[in-house]
C-alpha cells in the first residue's frame, strides 16, 4: 500500500471540476474541518482522530491536496501544541518553513524565500501549550503576513506566483489540527511518487565480495587520511582511466590519479591546480565533445557554488576551478549528451536555500550546455516530490535513443529510490515513480553491457536486504526500469566495514567487456580509513555463477 492516504472528499466550496493552473477565480479548499480530513495527504495511520481534531507526533506531514496560483491568498489553521519543548513543529509553504518553536526555543523561519534559518519571536508571546490557536498566513500583492490569533508575528516579501506544497508537521511535538483551509486561486498540489508494487527483494544476490583477485586498491586509506567519494572516466583509447575523489567525507577536492592499463595499475597523485583544494563535495569527471568535435575533460564539484575545471590535453593539465553559475549544496553531477551530441543535459540536486550545505527537502534541477560544457543555461527545477527528498540523479538513455531515464536516491527514507522519464531530451519529465526494492540505494551509476543489458552500481539501502549498506550492482535491462520490474540479479561487489558509508563510484566498460566499478570504502577492519577500490567482472562470469 502507498505510504500516503489520498482523501478526496471535496468540500462544496471547492470547484467540483478540479483545479486549473490558469484559474483566477478565488475558491476555498477545506483541508480539515472539525477534525475530519476532507482534502489532504497524510502519512497513513500516523494521524489519529480526537474530539474535534486529528493528532500526530513525529515527522508526519499533513499536506493540502491543492496548491495556489498567482494572486492573493489566505491560509488558516486552528492547531494546538500539547507542549512547548523545542518541538520544531512548523507550517510548510513549498520549501519554506514557519516554525512555531525551534530547538533554540524560539519561533523561526527558513527556506528559499524566507532565507537562512533565524529566530523571529518568543513562542510564549503567541502560543499557550495545550490551548488551540489560529494561524493565518495571507499574501497581499507581494507581501506575506503571518498572524496568530490576530497578532502579527512576521512579514516578508514573497515573490513566487505559484505554491505547490502547503502543509503542517509536528516533528518533536504532539500537534492537534482542528481546522485547516486554503482560500485563493486554487491549483493542483505537488504529488507524492507513484508507488511501486515491488517492495520485496525477489531476485537473487551473487556474492563476489570475497574474490580478492577481482579487486584493485587504487589508493589505500591510512590511519589519518580518509579517501572519499570517487568518480572515474574512461578515455577513447579504451584503456586510459582517470579517477578523482574527495579528501574526507564530502571534503576537499584535489586527488587525481591515472591508469594506462584499464585500471589494473594506477599512478601516484597527479598535479592539479591549487584551488581544487578550496572546493569540496564529490568531484565528478566527464569526457565531453562539443558540436565541432572538440573533446575536453571536465571535473565538476562544489558545496554551495558549483565549479568546474577543464583539460584539453587528455588530463595532463587543468584550468583552475571556476564558477559555473549553478548551485550545488552536495551530491553528484549527472551529465548526458542530447540532440545527437549537439548539447549536453546536466542534472543535480539543490536544497531549499543557498546555504553551502545539503539541506532538505532537496529538489532536482537541470541546466543545458550548447558548447560542450563550457557554459550552462536554462537552470530550472525539474523534480520536486511531496513528502520525498529526491537527490543524486543518474541519467540513462534508452537503447533506442528516444528516452532518458533519471534514477534518484530518495533521502527521506519514506520511499524507495525514484525514477522519472523524458521523451523530449529533458524538456519535460514524467511524474516520479518509486523503483523496485532491488534498485533502492544511494548514488546510482550505470553502464550498458556488450549484450545490451544494464549494470547499475550503488550503495544498497533496500530495507531488509542481506547486503544493506554494502557496495552492490544490479543487473537487468532498461525495460526493467521502464516497466518497474525487479531485474535479473544483484551482485555484492564489496563489503563495507564502516556501515552504509560507501558506494559513490565510477563504472566503466572496457573493450573486452570487463566492467570496472570503483568506489570509496573501508576495505578492511582496523584503524585504516576509507580507500579507493575497484572491482572487475565480466557479466558472463556472473551469469555462470547465477546459473549454478
Amino acid at each position: 500500500m502507498s505510504k500516503y492516504l489520498l482523501v478526496l472528499l471535496m468540500s462544496v466550496s471547492v470547484m467540483v471540476a478540479g483545479f486549473s493552473h490558469q484559474t483566477r477565480d478565488s475558491a476555498t479548499a477545506n483541508i480539515v474541518t472539525a477534525g475530519q480530513i476532507e482534502m489532504a495527504r497524510v502519512d497513513e495511520g500516523k494521524w489519529k482522530p480526537g474530539d474535534g481534531y486529528i493528532v500526530s507526533t513525529g515527522m508526519h506531514y499533513l499536506y493540502a491536496n491543492c496548491g495556489l496560483c498567482a494572486g492573493d491568498f489566505t491560509i488558516t489553521a486552528t492547531v494546538c501544541l500539547e507542549k512547548l519543548a523545542k518541538t520544531a513543529a512548523a507550517f510548510v509553504l513549498d520549501g519554506n518553513q514557519f516554525g512555531f518553536e525551534g530547538s533554540h526555543g524560539r519561533m523561526f523561519v527558513q527556506g528559499p524565500q524566507f532565507g537562512k534559518t533565524r529566530a523571529i519571536a518568543d513562542p510564549r508571546d503567541f502560543i499557550t501549550a495545550g490551548k488551540p490557536f489560529k494561524l493565518e498566513v495571507a499574501r497581499r500583492a507581494s507581501e506575506l503576513i503571518f498572524r496568530i490569533d490576530g497578532k502579527e508575528v512576521w512579514t516578508t516579501h514573497y515573490e513566487p506566483e505559484n505554491v505547490s506544497t502547503i502543509g503542517l508537521r509536528p516533528w518533536r511535538a504532539t500537534l492537534r489540527i482542528y481546522d485547516f483551509t486554503v482560500t485563493g486561486n486554487l491549483s493542483e498540489a505537488a504529488l507524492p511518487p507513484l508507488p511501486t508494487e515491488v517492495r520485496d527483494l525477489s531476485i537473487p544476490v551473487i556474492d563476489i565480495s570475497g574474490e580478492t583477485h577481482r579487486q584493485v586498491i587504487a589508493a589505500a586509506g591510512t590511519e589519518t587520511e580518509y579517501r572519499g567519494q570517487v568518480n572515474t572516466v574512461l578515455m577513447a583509447d579504451g584503456k586510459t582511466m582517470l579517477a578523482t575523489w574527495s579528501i574526507g567525507h564530502g571534503g576537499r577536492c584535489g586527488p587525481l590519479i591515472k591508469s594506462v592499463d584499464g585500471g589494473l595499475t594506477w599512478s601516484g597523485l597527479l598535479v592539479t591546480p591549487k584551488n581544487w583544494g578550496q572546493i569540496s563535495s564529490c568531484p565528478c569527471i566527464f569526457r565531453m565533445r562539443d558540436s565541432k568535435c572538440v573533446e575536453r575533460l571536465f571535473v565538476f564539484a562544489g558545496r554551495g557554488k558549483h565549479h568546474s575545471s577543464m583539460s584539453e590535453d587528455g588530463g595532463n593539465t587543468w584550468t583552475p576551478m571556476k564558477e559555473t553559475g549553478l548551485f550545488k549544496p552536495g551530491g553528484n553531477t549527472a551529465i548526458i549528451p542530447i540532440d545527437n551530441g549537439r548539447r549536453h543535459l546536466l542534472l543535480m540536486q539543490r536544497g531549499p536555500t543557498d546555504a553551502p550545505r545539503d539541506e532538505m527537502p532537496n529538489a532536482v534541477w537541470q541546466a543545458v550546455s550548447s558548447d560542450g560544457g563550457l557554459t550552462w543555461k536554462d537552470y530550472r527545477k525539474v523534480c520536486e516530490v511531496q513528502g520525498a527528498v529526491p537527490c543524486e540523479p543518474d541519467l540513462i538513455r534508452s537503447p533506442n535513443g528516444k528516452q532518458i531515464a533519471c534514477i534518484m536516491r530518495e533521502n527521506s527514507r519514506h520511499f524507495q529510490s525514484l525514477v522519472m522519464f523524458s521523451d523530449n531530451e529533458g524538456t519535460t519529465w514524467s511524474r516520479v515513480h518509486e523503483l523496485p526494492a532491488s534498485l533502492t540505494g544511494d548514488r546510482h551509476v550505470s553502464c550498458f553491457t556488450d549484450d545490451g543489458r544494464l549494470v547499475v552500481v550503488f550503495r544498497d539501502r533496500a530495507m531488509g536486504s542481506p547486503t544493506y549498506g554494502h557496495y552492490v550492482a544490479w543487473m537487468g535491462t532498461y525495460d526493467d526500469i521502464r516497466y518497474g520490474r525487479s531485474g535479473q540479479y544483484r551482485i555484492k561487489l564489496l563489503h563495507s566495514h564502516a556501515g552504509a558509508d560507501c558506494g559513490y563510484s565510477g563504472l566503466e566498460r572496457l573493450p573486452d567487456g570487463t566492467m570496472v566499478a570503483t568506489t570509496y570504502i573501508k576495505y578492511r577492519p582496523g584503524q585504516k580509513k576509507h580507500s579507493i577500490v575497484s572491482v572487475r567482472f565480466k557479466p558472463g562470469e556472473i551469469d555462470a555463477a547465477f546459473e549454478k
